[in-house]
């Protein structure tokens, strides 16, 4: 009696372990799935939205074609406007950025500014 209730057991335990083996494969499979279709959706995004921003080109491209002159002319301005507003911007970038190694090269040498308003005017410290 105690013999066939040790076998009952010992095979519902191997029926169980069959089963989660089952169920892990089904898992790792559906993960799989999951992944591939994830990467999938992932590459057609890409690609509809390089079509829409190709489309947006070309059809940004062919209304400039139709527009009519003094409207690129206007356009043409503004871009140029727009270009020199960056230019002169890093040039200023540049420039504080110079004044700012002259002053640090200047105060590194024991100098004290006596006004931060004219930098021009400084005394040596004794």
């Amino acid at each position: 009696m105690l013999e066939k209730k040790r076998t009952q057991a010992r095979e519902r335990k191997r029926r169980q372990r069959e089963k989660q083996r089952e169920r892990d494969d089904v898992k790792k499979i559906n993960a799989k799935r999951r992944e591939e279709y994830a990467r999938q959706k992932l590459l057609e995004t890409e690609e509809k939205t390089k079509e829409r921003l190709l489309k947006n080109r070309i059809s940004q491209w062919m209304c400039r074609e139709k527009e009519e002159p003094w409207k690129r002319e206007e356009r043409l301005f503004k871009d140029r406007k727009r270009h020199q507003k960056r230019r002169s911007k890093k040039s200023q970038v540049e420039v504080n950025q110079s004044i700012t190694d002259n002053h640090d090269s200047v105060a590194s040498k024991d100098e004290e500014f006596i006004d931060a308003e004219d930098p021009e005017k400084f005394i040596l410290k004794n």
